[in-house]
């Protein structure tokens, strides 16, 4: 997408989004289920001179644009793009991202938030950020500290960043996060699990070797609900403890698993939405 993210061109934007649901109509894909292939009703010029106004910010224009013409959330990368105009969002624009390039997993100060707002949850608790005030205003990061993954800049714009999501999905393909899967936390879970499970069992075997029936007898005795993805600090996007949902990688793991018949569903506890899909609640009719 080479054109500028304006007035003119997001009307081409919204007829592709919905173009997408129609080759996706049981919501297959990572993130559908989600938000369906709809757009959130956008936000009017004068609500968001006002939210620009009281938080002293200049939202990129592109952004602006997609809130104005298209829609203040609903259809978009991950498990969808979130709403702005919610308390969680409105009180990290105000003051300043001040990276310039990857940070460390613990970055002095609010690296989190100031001067961003939070685009994507992309699950297993990393999030994708837009810059709006900083050297960096303008791009989009990845907030991978979840896995040890640190701060990394991932798109040079919104509208990249967007237009990704559009080309993948029209090729029916899914977008993933920047970080190796086995930091993510259902690897490391099934392994542990595994794990220990052969210890456990190891004076009652003749064998030393680890075979797929094994893997099978080990992963089903996991019961109901104990495979389960929670925040472990309150922060801008979750409270401690919340369930969160998984990452594409670790969806596309588990359903593996799933259908080989290693795992079941009811083993896993649900994630849940994070803070600014709480907060935006069902108030506001999405288009279609």
């Amino acid at each position: 997408m080479h054109e500028p993210m304006d007035a003119a061109t997001l009307p081409a934007i919204i007829e592709m989004v919905e173009h997408l649901s129609t080759h996706d109509p049981e919501r297959e894909l990572f993130g559908a289920r989600e938000h369906a292939y709809h757009l959130r009703a956008p936000l009017s010029a004068k609500r968001l001179r006002a939210l620009e106004t009281k938080t002293g910010v200049e939202l990129p224009d592109d952004y602006r644009a997609f809130l104005q013409h298209a829609g203040d959330g609903g259809a978009g990368p991950h498990h969808g793009l979130l709403p702005l105009d919610v308390p969680c969002q409105r009180a990290f624009l105000a003051g300043e991202f001040a990276f310039t390039e990857a940070a460390p997993d613990e970055p002095e100060g609010d690296a989190q938030g100031s001067g961003t707002v939070v685009l994507a949850d992309m699950g297993c608790g990393y999030c994708s950020l837009l810059v709006v005030r900083g050297p960096a205003r303008g791009q989009v990061w990845a907030d991978l500290r979840g896995g040890g993954g640190g701060l990394v800049p991932t798109h040079a714009s919104f509208k990249d960043w967007y237009a990704e999501w559009l080309q993948a999905t029209s090729e029916g393909l899914e977008l993933e996060p920047p970080l190796p899967h086995e930091r993510c936390g259902l690897p490391n879970a099934i392994e542990a699990w595994l794990a220990r499970w052969a210890q456990r069992e190891a004076p009652k075997r003749k064998r030393t070797k680890f075979t797929a029936a094994d893997r099978r007898a080990a992963l089903g005795t996991i019961g109901d609900g104990a495979i389960a993805f929670r925040s472990s600090t309150t922060d801008r996007f979750f409270d401690e403890d919340d369930p969160i949902r998984m990452c594409v990688r670790c969806h596309r793991m588990a359903s593996e698993l799933v259908a080989e018949g290693a795992l079941e569903w009811r083993m896993f506890t649900p994630g849940g939405p994070c803070r600014a899909e709480r907060e935006a609640g069902g108030g506001q009719r999405g288009r279609r």
